[in-house]
């Protein structure tokens, strides 16, 4: 329930496949994903940021690329594993503090990384409080 918001999102009919894409099975090619998973409050602040009522008052391309920022495709990488510096998602690049668990966007805006490491088949899920921006 924590993330319906970022369900509704991924499932939205005018995105790509999220569900599918991000269930390819491990070693199959975009497979293992590392998820940057916005939480609903992350959701709510980014509306208010933008000046918008709902998820329904962004447009189609510009969701994509903000969906697209919190993918790491090809890497399963655990809390442990992160490494400070630039990281590059499906939607461009973010800079990574690891000893400080935060996440910066193009447009210097920090995100912190407060749930780390839930594990599923193909990839790995960390819970951020912000969303990312391209």
């Amino acid at each position: 329930p924590n993330f319906s918001s970022l369900v509704a999102a991924l499932t939205r009919p005018d995105q790509p496949d999220f569900v599918e894409i991000l269930s390819t099975q491990n070693g199959t090619s975009p497979a293992p994903f590392t998820v940057f998973a916005p939480d609903n409050e992350a959701f709510i602040d980014l509306l208010v940021e933008l000046g918008v009522n709902s998820l329904d008052d962004i447009d189609g391309a510009t969701l994509t690329a903000v969906l697209n920022m919190h993918v790491i495709a090809e890497a399963n990488v655990r809390a442990e594993d992160l490494v400070t510096g630039p990281v590059t998602t499906l939607g461009g690049d973010v800079t990574i503090d690891a000893a400080n668990a935060t996440i910066t966007d193009p447009n210097g805006r920090v995100s912190n990384i407060t749930v780390v490491n839930v594990q599923a088949a193909n990839g790995v899920v960390h819970k951020i409080d912000k969303v990312i921006l391209p």
